[in-house]
């Protein structure tokens, strides 16, 4: 609801990033009782788990004596929670915060404790069908495994990817702000005609058909035909019908060698 709210308000593509506390365990995470990840199903909301250790240079000078929290070699646990809003923030939309950047760089590794200890990749397949977007330090370097949301991949699997919400957002909330210039107008056939051209020049924007680099859609379509009647034009009803075909992330990279003394090479 208060997402919703949010949203009504002007507070456009709006997601909530969420974690348990600090000390949780991973039976616990994923689980369907609060503060695990089930009780929070939604595709607005992102689950980070487990919390991360970063380095506090005032934590460190202050040392022990600053009390609770703080500790000798200024390196603390925090949850990841803010470092997933970070990533999200600094990529464009149909990017998956599952990649490899360098705004992770304060992470030093997870929270501290054994529970954290040890985790393989069929654990972060594990996070990532129970909807948690989960760090992982690779070649100690702090990534988040999974680009994904709270819901649950089995009941809603098509919302599954936070770039989805994400994208839609952006476009929806484009399309809007392009509808404003519009509203209350008279609904002529000249003015409704405009508004889908406006619809398309954005859409192909995104598309970039004479700058591949900067393409962000494989394909749209706007249709101004689909739910239009008589009677919902008479209405002061206006449809058009826009659909983005995005593309999807490299979440698998195979890579098949053969190397030996008798390989036998064709040139292509």
């Amino acid at each position: 609801a208060p997402l919703k709210l949010a949203s009504e308000r002007g507070c456009r593509g709006r997601m909530c990033a969420i974690r348990p506390p600090i000390g949780t365990t991973r039976a616990v995470a994923m689980g369907n009782a609060e503060p695990g990840v089930g009780a929070y199903r939604h595709e607005r909301v992102m689950y980070a788990f487990p919390g991360v250790s970063t380095y506090v240079p005032a934590i460190a000078l202050k040392g022990v004596s600053g009390g609770a929290g703080f500790t000798a070699n200024g390196i603390v646990s925090q949850g990841a929670d803010g470092f997933a809003v970070s990533v999200c923030c600094r990529l464009p939309s149909e990017e998956n915060p599952g990649q490899l950047t360098t705004f992770m760089d304060a992470v030093q590794g997870l929270e501290s404790g054994a529970e954290y200890a040890g985790w393989v990749i069929d654990d972060y397949k594990a996070f990532k069908r129970a909807g948690i977007i989960a760090p992982r330090m690779d070649d100690g370097i702090a990534i988040f495994q999974s680009g994904v949301i709270s819901v649950d991949p089995t009941v809603t699997p098509a919302r599954v990817c936070i770039t989805r919400r994400r994208m839609a957002d952006e476009i929806q909330d484009s399309l809007a702000s392009i509808s404003k210039r519009y509203g209350k107008r008279m609904s002529s056939r000249q003015r409704r005609q405009q508004f889908v051209l406006d619809c398309k020049g954005y859409m192909e924007s995104l598309l970039s058909p004479n700058d591949p680099t900067k393409r962000r859609i494989d394909s749209y379509s706007v249709d101004p035909n689909r739910s239009n009647t008589p009677t919902s034009l008479a209405a002061g009803a206006y449809y058009v019908f826009v659909q983005a075909k995005t593309y999807p992330s490299l979440d698998a990279i195979v890579i098949q060698s053969e190397v030996g003394e008798n390989v036998v090479i064709t040139e292509v």
